[in-house]
């Protein structure tokens, strides 16, 4: 009797399976000085090979945009020829330029482009320029993001330029591009002494749209005064 009540005493309920357990103390390590400053290193270093990639990659957005922009003035510049019997619209005469009136007849860009000069974003709003409206410039002197070429935006003896005298040369005849004003004068473009130049905004580039409708960049070394002579 004495021997099975200690029996039962060993296996009360739920003292089976128990066992006493013991963890020895763990104790927790932070980083030492000199792997901090490793860690820190590394990081430096993968920012530096980073952040002129990420910096070409906006260039190019801005490239890229600024070549869309320079298309749909182009089809503006379509339509106007078509409408008008192939006569190119002036860069000013009077009372209005290209992309603005201040008479009662409307501009170019009224008419047919219908671009917001004024607003960020807008077709006449070149992303990496810095001349236009949008710009710290605002405008003054009416410099815009981008120039019309004087040689086709003027009148001579016999009236106004028209695009026939253009064949032939269609490829390489610039309508609009990058400019530090409202229009490029093709005699003394690249004269630094004055604001009627080549904007030369994307990466030492500057993007040059074409009577033939293609618009692409070009270094100061790709492009001549030819490409601005009204044949």
């Amino acid at each position: 009797m004495i021997i099975k009540r200690r029996v039962r005493e060993k296996l009360t309920p739920g003292s089976v399976g128990k066992a006493k357990t013991t963890c020895p103390s763990l104790t927790r390590q932070g980083f030492t000085l000199i792997e901090l400053l490793i860690v820190i290193g590394i990081i430096a270093i993968l920012t530096s090979m980073l952040l002129p990639a990420l910096k070409t990659a906006r260039d190019k957005t801005k490239e890229i945009a600024c070549v869309g922009n320079l298309r749909q003035v182009g089809t503006a510049t379509s339509m106007y020829l078509s409408d008008h019997n192939g006569y190119f619209f002036l860069m000013w005469d009077g009372i209005r330029t290209w992309y603005y009136h201040t008479g009662s007849s409307l501009s170019f860009n009224e008419l047919y482009l219908k671009a917001n000069y004024k607003l960020p974003g807008s077709t006449l709003d070149c992303p990496g320029g810095t001349n236009g409206w949008c710009g710290p410039d605002k405008g003054t002197s009416g410099h815009m993001d981008y120039a019309f070429n004087h040689g086709l935006g003027y009148t001579t003896s016999t009236g106004f330029i028209r695009d026939t005298i253009l064949r032939g040369h269609e490829s390489k005849t610039v309508i609009f591009c990058d400019g530090e004003n409202y229009h490029t004068d093709f005699f003394y473009w690249n004269n630094p002494a004055n604001n009627e130049g080549v904007q030369w905004c994307h990466r030492a580039r500057a993007n040059f749209l074409f009577y033939d409708g293609h618009a692409e960049g070009r270094k100061a070394t790709e492009i001549t005064d030819a490409n601005f002579k009204s044949w």
